[in-house]
């Protein structure tokens, strides 16, 4: 691990969007993953926040071998 990148992460209302970034500010490379929005009786519009921990679980993986290279979350 050579520490050069920054896994950084951004949850919003469609999914989890996740980018690996160098210390210039540069990216290297970038995931989505998308979630369901429910809606219930009354407009009332819910998320499950398991959903927001599967994406951040599943953009992570997506980076494949250059997790080695993270150095800060």
């Amino acid at each position: 691990m050579d520490g050069s990148l920054w896994l950084v992460f951004d949850i919003g209302t469609s999914g989890v969007k996740a980018a690996l970034i160098r210390g210039d500010g540069t990216i290297r490379a970038t995931v989505v993953e998308n979630f369901p929005t429910h809606s219930a009786d009354g407009g009332v519009m819910e998320q499950n926040a398991g959903d927001w921990w599967t994406g951040i679980v599943t953009a992570s993986q997506a980076f494949g071998d250059l997790r080695s290279d993270v150095g800060a979350i």
